[in-house]
């Protein structure tokens, strides 16, 4: 499972169908009771199935940011270009003084 979600983009070409598939693919082994069969539940009231549904969202978040945009030329930033952090900033300001 893990290796398909990582290596989706790298065998599949990039375009509508294949993102769609993808999502589908990432939401049938959410939903599965994959994970609850894989970790088990040592105790009734503590399932770690939990643990695998965590770690599959954030293979899927991976595979999207950095695989996905990798040759789109719309690389994903968390940050501003300087030219519009001044806007920004001036929008703050402006805002918490009315």
């Amino acid at each position: 499972m893990a290796a398909a979600a990582s290596f989706w983009y790298v065998w599949i070409p990039r375009n509508m169908p294949a993102d769609l598939l993808f999502l589908t693919l990432l939401g049938m082994v959410y939903l599965s009771k994959g994970f609850d069969l894989i970790y088990g539940k040592p105790f009734e009231h503590v399932a770690l199935g939990i643990l695998g549904k965590l770690m599959w969202i954030r293979v899927a978040i991976m595979a999207i940011l950095s695989l996905r945009s990798a040759d789109d030329g719309h690389a994903v930033q968390f940050s501003f270009p300087r030219r519009e952090n001044g806007a920004s900033e001036r929008c703050t300001i402006y805002i918490s003084c009315q």
